[in-house]
């Protein structure tokens, strides 16, 4: 699940100046066993190359940004295949 992703490939995943490792870590936990589901939240997607222009956005339009996604080509493929 994410946290054998965020354990195995020791990923650094960065949250909000309010969330610590531990925060984010128990919210993986809850997002793998379906407690919450985080795709409401989501307001905006990006993929990683276009994340200045994501960031950029954000600052822009704080108003309605809820929570921006930032994708990874691999994400693409594995969800595009055909």
């Amino acid at each position: 699940g994410l946290g054998d992703v965020y354990k195995r490939q020791e990923l650094r995943v960065l949250g909000s100046a309010l969330c610590t490792s531990d925060d984010m870590k128990a919210v993986i936990e809850l997002i793998e066993t379906q407690k919450i589901c985080p795709k409401p939240m989501i307001t905006h997607k990006f993929y990683l190359q276009h994340a200045q222009d994501a960031f950029k956005f954000i600052e822009k339009n704080k108003a309605n940004v809820s929570k921006v996604l930032i994708l990874t080509d691999e994400f693409y493929r594995r969800h595009n295949a055909k």
